[in-house]
């Protein structure tokens, strides 16, 4: 009997529907398999429950048209999962939707508005479960592209405080800008691009810089010993050409050059202590030597022959010497 009484129920239920009768009380339906509509209008709230699936099945409405429409400021609610399967469907939203879970597309994302996440006791992440067969060296997990077409300038990615004001930018030909410090976590910053030269540009004025504090500084984050180095330039094989330690000597593997003069190939100095009035120091061959008397206001001479200084002076005195080697 009770199997009777709930098909009558159904019975007048999908008449009342069919028919264009108006509901106001709210119904419950119980389905055996699952409700079909066809047309009709009802009024107060539908509540679908029973096992079979799906509960609600909405047919025949043409694609690309409207299924189900709320009222301005209405929404639905979600207990569990929203899932699309059909690769050609998608979920529009062309006003706003509230999502306090998670978020799982398994194809496209499509907003026209904005994609925020208000949850205040956690951050808002956006993560790709696409697997390394799909990414490459030009595949990535996660793209951030416009759809149409920019000017050579405009910006791609924005990030901003929350007063709006701009922390990080990158424009449609990849330049970056940040307005704080950049930390790498990595060991290496490199220029790949080979059209144009690598640079490094300070834009410190005059009432930044100083005697003391200049526009670009190159220097360790940690301590390290006086005879580290701090700055190293290198050739494409990886051999120092040019170096500064941490004590602040700079060492020229090559030769280096001082305004626009004769490239030298290093600078020798050093002190001869004499006997018998002369005294020897072996020199770059071909040297050119100042040399000085550093124990009496006296002359002193030098001469250059080969690899060998020779200085004559007084006695036992000590001479001081510079030699430029060309």
């Amino acid at each position: 009997m009770k199997r009777w009484i709930e098909l009558a129920l159904v019975v007048l239920m999908s008449a009342a529907i069919f028919g264009g009768f108006a509901l106001a009380d709210a119904p419950t339906i119980i389905p055996r398999g699952f409700l079909r509509l066809s047309g009709g209008t009802m009024t107060g709230a539908l509540t679908l429950s029973g096992t079979a699936a799906p509960a609600l099945d909405i047919t025949g409405v043409a694609s690309g048209s409207t299924a189900i429409r709320l009222a301005d400021g209405q929404r639905i609610t979600w207990g569990s999962d929203l899932m699309i399967t059909d690769s050609a469907s998608r979920l529009a939203i062309l006003v706003g939707a509230n999502f306090s879970s998670d978020v799982d597309a398994v194809g496209n994302v499509v907003t026209g508005g904005n994609f925020t996440g208000d949850a205040t006791t956690t951050t808002l992440d956006i993560t790709s479960d696409t697997t390394a067969t799909t990414m490459s060296t030009t595949v990535a997990a996660i793209t951030l592209a416009p759809t149409a077409t920019p000017d050579a300038n405009d910006l791609i990615v924005e990030v901003n405080n929350a007063a709006a004001a701009s922390l990080f930018t990158v424009d449609l030909e990849g330049d970056g800008v940040f307005t704080g410090d950049v930390s790498i976590a990595g060991n290496d910053l490199t220029g790949t691009g080979t059209g144009a030269t690598f640079l490094i540009t300070g834009n410190a004025n005059d009432a930044t810089t100083s005697t003391t504090v200049a526009s670009v500084t190159v220097k360790a984050g940690a301590a390290i010993a006086a005879a580290d180095l701090v700055f190293d330039v290198q050739s494409i094989g990886g051999g120092s050409n040019l170096n500064v330690d941490n004590s602040g000597v700079v060492t020229a593997v090559a030769k280096f050059r001082i305004g626009t003069g004769t490239a030298i190939t290093a600078i020798d100095k050093g002190t001869i202590t004499l006997s018998g009035g002369t005294g020897t120091a072996t020199v770059a061959d071909a040297a050119i030597c100042v040399c000085t008397d550093t124990t009496a206001n006296v002359s002193v001479k030098c001469a250059v022959s080969g690899t060998t200084l020779t200085a004559t002076g007084t006695t036992s005195d000590v001479i001081a010497y510079i030699c430029l080697d060309s």
